[in-house]
C-alpha cells in the first residue's frame, strides 16, 4: 500500500515539474540530484523524504501545507 502512495506523490510531482515545463535536469540541479533521482522520485522509486518534499514544492511554486493534506487524504483513502 505504501507503494502505491509513493507512486501517487510522484505522479503529482511530475504533473507539477511539467506544469513548471521543468526538465528533470533542470530540478535536479535545484535539489543538488541527479536526473536518475528526480526520475525515481516521479516514479515512485525512492521515497520522497520531508525535506526533499517541501523543496520540490518550493521549487514548483505548490503550497507545501494545501499538498501534504491532499496526500495525507489519499493515503486515507487507499487505507479504507
Amino acid at each position: 500500500m505504501n507503494k502505491i502512495y509513493d507512486i501517487w506523490v510522484g505522479e503529482q510531482f511530475k504533473r507539477f515539474r511539467k506544469q513548471s515545463n521543468l526538465t528533470l535536469e533542470q530540478v535536479g540541479e535545484r535539489l543538488g540530484k541527479t536526473k536518475k533521482q528526480v526520475q525515481n522520485y516521479e516514479n515512485g522509486v525512492s521515497k520522497i523524504y520531508m525535506d526533499t518534499f517541501f523543496r520540490l514544492c518550493n521549487i514548483y511554486g505548490v503550497d507545501a501545507n494545501k499538498f501534504a493534506i491532499e496526500s495525507i487524504d489519499y493515503l486515507n483513502s487507499i487505507k479504507e
